[in-house]
């Protein structure tokens, strides 16, 4: 679970080492694209997420909105299906089992049918894209084509084959494990069991429950009041929503309250379409343009100083940078023997996590320091007994010294794998 977590979070955190509980989870349902975190926006400290395409140049070609959500929405809508799910299963567990099942059958059949269709034409396209290879490579012989033509189709041709032979294997893979499937009800439900409440959602929680949440653009852009569809995939489930959480139908006068707010929006965005095709709007920007940016940068340098302020730090101003002015306390000048190197890159390679703790308190050096002092102890400590165990004396070393060294080369050897098992590799 945590090397989920740490696989998940590309960005860096924030001063205070809180790493965004939704990064790695939220993706863009129109282009696929994840979602980034922005965490003062507009000068409030609102955690937002967009997608990370809709930015990248020239923007808005990868996809063409943003899909911006509150972080507290999707949080809230998270807790309240989990809150929704366990007091369902818990009242009724079979029924709970059954529907699940259900549901796992339906979204299972519409997407392998899908990926089947998929592979039908990626094989389909592989095989004329073989005839087309043929043909140049014929025509070209006979002189029909010219060899820098030739080049680059036989180049272009190739790349699409190569990218087709990859996805043609990842969909075999997954038609053939169709049958195979390992989402689970009883897993699920085993999940919620060890939770009392979902009033705060963890890290840990949100990773162990959801598998990815998609994101849809809004029903009315420019809309505070609008609808915005979310698609929750759980791990084990896939994407079920609770029978008290299905859409309700509206009754009569309902729907002629909504009809009538959705009429006085229509007029609102003609109204504001009007004032942009005759310049008025533009000018009207233009007017409150500067006052907006001046509120909006003082907004944002009192977040800043905020920030400053809880971090416990002091900076320096290089420009328009303010560079953190951080200094290492002093470290002992004893120099890390063999078995705290072999400590540190064991750490650095397998325990990351620790190892960077270790680091950034400065406790690193002390530890490592630690460990050769220990290690050293011990194999002074051992070898004696060993020695006395194998034979290995001083008069073996004056009668057969190459016996001697073999011996004592292998003892040596033994003592550290005991403590390499048993202190460094721990």
């Amino acid at each position: 679970m945590a090397q989920k977590i740490r696989s998940n979070v590309r960005r860096y955190p924030n001063g205070w080492g809180e790493a965004a509980p939704l990064t790695g989870l939220l993706y863009c349902a129109d282009c696929g694209g994840k979602m980034y975190v922005h965490r003062t926006n507009n000068g409030k400290r609102v955690s937002q997420y967009t997608c990370s395409n809709y930015t990248k140049v020239p923007c808005g070609t990868l996809c063409s909105t943003q899909h911006r959500i509150n972080e507290s929405a999707v949080l809230t809508l998270v807790s309240d299906t989990l809150r929704a799910i366990a007091e369902y299963s818990r009242n009724d567990r079979t029924e709970f089992i059954h529907t699940v099942q259900e549901t796992q059958v339906a979204q299972q059949s519409a997407d392998i049918s899908k990926k089947r269709r998929r592979l039908a034409a990626a094989q389909k396209r592989a095989g004329e894209l073989e005839k087309l290879i043929c043909k140049i490579y014929e025509d070209n012989a006979l002189g029909k084509l010219p060899d820098a033509r030739y080049k680059a189709l036989d180049a272009q041709y190739a790349k699409e084959q190569d990218a087709l032979e990859i996805e043609i294997a990842e969909l075999e893979k997954a038609v053939t494990g169709y049958e195979q499937s390992q989402k689970s009800a009883e897993k699920f439900i085993a999940l919620i069991d060890k939770y009392e409440n979902f009033d705060t959602l963890t890290n840990t929680m949100l990773n162990e429950f959801v598998e990815k949440i998609l994101v849809h653009e809004r029903a009315r852009k420019g809309s505070q009041n609008t609808t915005q569809e979310i698609e929750i995939y759980f791990n084990f489930l896939g994407r079920y929503i609770p029978p008290s959480l299905q859409p309700v139908p509206l009754t009569p006068e309902e729907q002629e309250e909504l009809q009538k707010k959705e009429e006085r929006k229509d007029r609102l965005h003609q109204n504001y379409l009007k004032r942009k095709a005759s310049g008025a709007q533009k000018q009207y920007e233009d007017k409150i343009k500067a006052k907006k940016k001046a509120e909006m940068d003082a907004k944002k340098a009192l977040i800043r100083a905020e920030d400053m302020k809880m971090s416990k730090l002091t900076y320096i101003r290089c420009g328009d940078y303010d560079i953190p002015n951080l200094k290492l306390s002093e470290q002992p000048e004893t120099s890390i023997g063999k078995y705290g190197r072999m400590r540190k890159s064991y750490l650095k390679e397998h325990r990351p996590i620790l190892y960077n703790h270790l680091l950034m308190s400065e406790k690193l050096y002390p530890h490592l320091l630690e460990i050769e002092r220990t290690a050293q102890g011990r194999v002074k400590t051992m070898l004696p007994h060993m020695m006395e165990v194998a034979g290995v004396t001083e008069e073996l070393k004056a009668c057969d010294s190459m016996r001697w060294v073999g011996l004592m080369n292998t003892l040596k050897a033994q003592a550290e794998e005991i403590i390499q098992d048993e202190l460094i590799y721990k």
